[in-house]
């Protein structure tokens, strides 16, 4: 069952799984990947419901709370996505991703301090993953802090490909 996801055989995967919480209801990690793969279709009030049963199941471990935030976060249902992210972070505050996830939540609400702050987090944690760079750096550019945001798209720059340099007087044309 687990290759069908992989292979992104989404509907074969949630049988297989399926078959195996009928054998077996408190089956956390089927649980789990069945939620999963419902993301993958777009099902998000499945997927909610699938991580909703593994939560019950194991309140301590963080990824179903992670998932959930993202079900939620693709509905447009920020302030669940956020407080499901929080939660995943209490449970493991190094899992960078979640600080990530909740910082993009916060930039869709226009909150970009505190994106920004959770995008720090993120870097502090992974200070070689770009992808929190560039949320970082759109997040200053969206509040007008051209230079931070320079600062930020030369840092992703440098690690993706060498490419020239923006200075900070670019910075001041932008204004």
């Amino acid at each position: 069952m687990v290759s069908r996801t992989r292979r992104n055989d989404h509907d074969h995967a949630i049988t297989d799984l399926s078959d195996a919480i009928r054998l077996n209801p408190e089956h956390f990690l089927a649980l789990g990947l069945r939620a999963d793969a419902h993301v993958r279709k777009g099902d998000y009030d499945r997927a909610i419901a699938d991580y909703d049963a593994a939560i019950r199941l194991d309140p301590t471990f963080f990824l179903p709370f992670f998932g959930r935030g993202y079900a939620y976060q693709e509905k447009m249902n920020y302030d669940r996505a956020i407080a499901d992210y929080t939660e995943a972070i209490r449970l493991n505050p190094d899992f960078a991703l979640a600080f990530v996830s909740r910082g993009s939540t916060y930039a869709a609400q226009r909150d970009f301090d505190r994106a920004i702050r959770d995008y720090d987090a993120a870097i502090r944690l992974r200070p070689t993953d770009s992808y929190s760079f560039h949320v970082r750096g759109f997040a200053y550019a969206e509040k007008k802090d051209y230079e931070r945001a320079i600062l930020d798209y030369n840092e992703l720059s440098d690690s993706i490909l060498p490419a020239p340099r923006l200075s900070s007087t670019a910075a001041s044309l932008m204004r």
